[in-house]
């Protein structure tokens, strides 16, 4: 399973409630996060990892002119160029962060968990208010095929 996928999984998980499922499929979903866990970890303290390292020397004045900016709104006292000058710092700093995570978002992790059966999966979805997308998510990472 990607990265990607396994933090989302594992995010989500984290605020699931289980109370509709049966003790030993709750366990099993338990278990699963065991996993899932060291994995989003890790990858969390990359992120900010990888935020903290590329700043760059005057990101704390870009990002208090960028504050002034929203604050003031319209009517900012900041000038055309100011302003042209933080989107383009800001874009080209999430650009670093975004390249700089790609790899880390793509890598395959193995991952060794018994799978539930689709009447507990129904019982988790029934137990919570997920969006299909979240669902046909957590259908990949927890449903036996």
């Amino acid at each position: 399973m990607k990265t990607k996928q396994v933090v989302e999984v594992y995010n989500t998980l984290s605020s699931a409630k289980l109370s509709k499922m049966e003790d030993k499929d709750k366990f099993l979903v338990i278990k699963a996060m065991r996993q899932l866990k060291p994995i989003s970890t890790a990858y969390e303290e990359f992120v900010k990892d990888a935020q903290e390292k590329l700043k760059g020397d005057d990101f704390e004045d870009i990002q208090k002119k960028a504050q002034k900016w929203q604050e003031e709104g319209e009517n900012t006292s900041l000038s055309l160029e100011e302003r042209r000058e933080i989107n383009t710092y800001l874009n080209g700093y999430n650009n670093k962060v975004v390249e700089c995570l790609k790899e880390e978002v793509e890598k395959d992790n193995e991952l060794n968990y018994e799978k539930i059966s689709e009447d507990a999966f129904g019982k988790l979805v029934s137990s919570n208010d997920f969006d299909v997308k979240t669902i046909m998510n957590l259908q990949d990472a927890l449903m036996k095929e």
